[in-house]
């Protein structure tokens, strides 16, 4: 007999191959459903944190990590291997890569101390690890011990962490050293309780040295690992949930970590948190073969339920069964009707079973949650780039810079001088026009060089910088004057003349190089800088999005 026709065009829609859906109408319906469709059915009738912790499959995950971590981890210097290092994930979950498989033969792992680790850990915060290696070979050269930081200058370090951003890292490094040679005899300490003492140290970070250095068994949460255990355990959560990010997650990290005695426990870390980079990162399927998981994830189960139900015509009865526990589950209930939606979306455009894998690493894809969209402060502002004479520019340009207040954004920095033309909380704040910004920028140039300045003119266009709550807008004002006719101080802050040498010893941001590159570009030809975006590379690398500035920068030979 011909397959009827399907009666709604509901149901052509959702591809339920001729069949109305049905309905849910007993308690033995529901319980043939859940023989069925074991995965989604404990899943949707979940209500409490319990069935998270009892899906964490602990015997089998540890040694399929542990595995799968020694035979194909990335090489890093900070875990004691020789070059080359290969810290970039890029690509490893495109067809046919074979990145992040890359120790056909063991590398050599010399020791690394504490304090090289909870360096590595502090640099790695919100920065690429690719990024980071290079940093980090130069800061362990000039500091090869927690007693060479104490020791060392503010500058000095700034120095050193020039480029990578977030400069409150590294100030807190510097401190903590500082703690470690007055407070605990040059020794890193080896708990838990004792390391969350050391200013900047938090409870990742402490049970990352913890783990790593001296073997405790103390669980980690961080970015990677949330996303991990999220698909792991089937946790309808975003990241940033404090009901998830602040407890959940630790307590299914510990029993990770915890199992099997506890041994081995810095590598199981690093292995959730290499896995969470690697083959589970955004874009990883669930069902990659190089993926030590991939039989594991809750995720994956969920989502092959799902479109089984969906072929059978069961889903949307599932789904609309009264009461559901799941939106009562104090981790997943806010954000159950979401994910339940996208998961039905997902099964509708499936109906082949030869579609099935796209459509499971689809679902798999969607845990954890994505963040609510973060509101970011916009500011405008005038900056004077004030330089001094006005012969050509030259690595021996010196530049006119103010030392920010050390406390607050960039604290302990040098920076352009400027001015705040305009705010908002959301939107970028409107132009206030060429004359304003000529008056602004009048009155800040009077204050910074009292004497005069001469060749002063506007660059055109404006560059853009983006921290992680706001966005600044810059306008640019250029000008020479001789040495005498600066102020000795503005606003407060120190001033200072600095050439390509003094800002090397000192270090300055990403925004003093955008600045000078625009001021070199306009003087050079006249040509408006382009827009750009939140850079995160190396100090000095050209992404495209600046004009080139390597030679303003370039030391000079003594």
């Amino acid at each position: 007999m011909a397959p009827r026709r399907p009666t709604t065009l509901f149901a052509a829609a959702l591809g339920l191959a001729g069949r109305a859906p049905r309905r849910m109408t007993s308690k033995k319906d529901s319980s043939r459903s859940a023989a069925a469709y074991p995965a989604l059915s404990a899943f949707l009738a979940h209500s409490t944190v319990e069935y998270h912790m009892e899906e964490l499959p602990v015997a089998e995950a540890r040694p399929a990590l542990l595995e799968w971590y020694r035979a194909t981890r990335r090489r890093l210097p900070w875990r004691g291997d020789a070059p080359p290092y290969n810290g970039s994930t890029a690509g490893v979950n495109k067809a046919g890569s074979r990145a992040a498989q890359v120790a056909a033969e063991p590398s050599p792992v010399g020791e690394v101390s504490a304090y090289g680790v909870w360096v590595s850990e502090i640099m790695c915060q919100q920065t690429r690890v690719e990024a980071v290696i290079p940093y980090w070979l130069a800061w362990m050269e000039a500091f090869p011990t927690v007693q060479d930081l104490a020791a060392a200058s503010e500058e000095q370090v700034n120095a050193k962490w020039a480029g990578l951003g977030f400069y409150r890292r590294a100030r807190m490094l510097h401190e903590g050293a500082k703690q470690v040679v007055d407070d605990f005899d040059g020794q890193l300490p080896q708990t838990v309780d004792g390391l969350l003492r050391l200013k900047g140290v938090g409870p990742y970070t402490a049970g990352a040295i913890a783990s790593i250095s001296f073997g405790v068994p103390a669980p980690i949460v961080d970015g990677n690992v949330l996303r991990v255990l999220s698909r792991l355990c089937a946790v309808a959560s975003h990241v940033k949930q404090p009901a998830y990010a602040d407890k959940l997650a630790w307590g299914l990290a510990a029993r990770l970590v915890e199992g099997g005695g506890g041994g081995a426990a810095g590598e199981l870390n690093q292995a959730v948190m290499e896995l969470g980079a690697t083959l589970c990162a955004p874009d990883g399927s669930g069902c990659d073969e190089r993926d030590p998981l991939r039989a594991l994830y809750k995720s994956t189960a969920v989502a092959r339920d799902a479109l089984a139900a969906q072929r059978a015509g069961d889903l949307d009865a599932l789904l609309a069964q009264p009461n559901l526990g799941v939106h009562r589950c104090p981790v997943c209930g806010a954000g159950a009707a979401d994910f339940l939606a996208r998961l039905r979306a997902v099964a509708a455009g499936a109906p082949l079973r030869s579609e099935e894998d796209t459509a499971v690493a689809q679902v798999h894809a969607l845990l954890p949650l994505p963040l609510p969209k973060k509101r970011v402060r916009q500011e405008r502002y005038l900056v004077a780039a004030v330089r001094r004479g006005d012969a050509a520019l030259s690595p021996g340009t010196a530049w006119l810079l103010a030392k920010r207040p050390d406390s607050g954004l960039l604290a302990g920095q040098w920076e352009f001088p400027a001015t705040l033309l305009a705010a908002h909380k959301e939107d970028e704040p409107d132009d206030p026009g060429a004359a304003a910004r000529a008056t602004a920028g009048g009155t800040l140039l009077e204050q910074l060089a009292p004497g005069g300045v001469q060749k002063r003119s506007a660059v055109d266009g404006t560059l853009e910088h983006v921290f992680s709550h706001v966005r600044h807008t810059m306008h640019v004002e250029h000008a020479c004057c001789d040495a005498d006719a600066a102020a000795s101080e503005w606003e407060g802050r120190t001033v200072e003349w600095m050439d390509a040498d003094r800002m090397a010893e000192v270090g300055i941001t990403a925004g003093v190089k955008k600045v000078i590159a625009a001021v070199s570009a306009h003087a050079q030809t006249g040509s408006a800088p382009r827009r750009a975006g939140k850079r995160r590379v190396a100090a000095g690398s050209d992404d495209g999005k600046q004009p080139k500035m390597s030679a303003f920068f370039t030391k000079r030979e003594s």
